[in-house]
Parts: C-alpha cells; structure tokens; sequence
C-alpha cells in the first residue's frame, strides 16, 4: 500500500456473494493539486501580471482588426514563397519515402534474418528518428545555406525517420506465403 492510499484509504465494496473488493481512491485530486502548484510557481517565477493582461486586452483585439480584411496587395510577393514551402514539403516527402525503402526492407525481420542487420538498421532508424525537425533544419541550413534545399531535405529526413518505421513494421508482420495450387 503506497502513501496516496494510507492516506486516502481505498473504498470497500462487499459483493453480494460476500467477497470484499476494494476500489482505490481517485488520484485527480492530487494531480489538481500538483497542477495548482505548478501553476502558482510558474506565476511567481515569471512575473506574470493578470491584472495587465486584463487591462490590455484590447490590444488582442487592435492586432486582429489589423489582420482583417487582408491587404491584397501582398499576395504577388507572399506566392512565390508560398509555392517553395509546397514544393519543398512535396519533394522531401517523395525523396523521404523513397530513399527509406531499402533500408525498411533491411529493418524487416521477415526479410532479412540476421538479427545483426535487422537490429543495425533499426537502431539507425531510431536514432534518426530521435532528431528534432528543427535541429534538422538547422544543421541543414549550415551545410546547404539557406534555401529550399535546407528545407527540402530536413522534411526528407524526417519522412524518411517515420515512414521507415511505418513501413518496416508494416513488411515485418505481413506474412509472406505464396498461395498453394492444388493440382487435380
């Protein structure tokens, strides 16, 4: 028995065939209470100030009336950007996806049976899969400059990371037999 239930104990219900069970306490109070915490921390620790955000509150407003009605008069300088996010996030995904192909074929234990490689090359996969878009992006950037191709290739290592194991998974646990032909 842990401290939460010593110190609310758990509720005890006797069955009608006279067998006792007991049901534990829920633990929402508790996590309301290390929420409240938290928050009251935070607030004192920042400085943040409600009583200015109430005050100011209408600046919220001032920025949003900005926003709209666009201004059009933008749009020929925001399209060209606009079509090299697409076409960065289109081709990094296809690049992604079909570079990742073999090495999900070498991850796929059904595949491949020396656990030497299948294991390799899912840790590969793992630790690709542990890097941060953004840090991606980032290194990208430093190799390539800035561009489309820093882009384009942090959004293909991120396909390639999980579509990776998507599709390893997917081969791994797919059984492949071949249909058998009776002959009369």
């Amino acid at each position: 028995m842990n401290l939460y239930d010593r110190v609310f104990p758990p509720k005890v219900i006797v069955l009608p065939n006279g067998k006792n069970v007991t049901k534990p306490r829920s633990r929402a109070p508790l996590a309301a209470a290390v929420l409240l915490a938290l928050t009251v921390l935070s607030v004192k620790v920042t400085g943040f100030d409600m009583s200015l955000l109430a005050r100011r509150i209408k600046e919220f407003f001032v920025i949003l009336g900005q926003m709209i009605p666009p201004q059009w008069s933008y749009m020929p300088q925001i399209w060209q950007p606009l079509f090299d996010t697409i076409k960065m996030s289109l081709l990094g995904s296809v690049i992604g996806s079909l570079l990742v192909v073999p090495f999900a074929m070498l991850a796929s234990s059904n595949i491949i049976h020396n656990r030497a490689v299948v294991s390799v090359m899912r840790l590969i996969l793992s630790i690709i899969r542990t890097l941060p878009t953004l840090v991606t992006a980032l290194i990208a950037t430093y190799v390539f400059g800035l561009g489309t191709l820093a882009g384009t290739t942090a959004i293909a290592v991120f396909t390639f990371a999980y579509i990776g194991k998507i599709l390893y998974e997917a081969v791994s646990y797919t059984h492949l037999t071949l249909p058998t032909i009776y002959s009369v």
